[in-house]
């Protein structure tokens, strides 16, 4: 069976507007991690810091 997974975490809006996202499609598991962590360090670096949860 095929399968796959989803995970948005890459959505942005200001008030008013519609919003928008970015797609990123990876062959393996490990590769979207990597990116992941990759993209967490650098939102951390700039000051970046995790939002309340809903």
């Amino acid at each position: 069976m095929a399968r796959f997974y989803g995970l948005a975490i890459r959505c942005w809006d200001r008030i008013g507007t519609q919003g928008q996202q970015k797609v990123q499609l990876f062959s393996h598991e490990t590769e979207a991690v990597d990116i992941f962590l990759d993209l967490a360090r650098v939102k951390r670096r700039r000051g970046y810091r995790p939002g309340l949860q809903r």
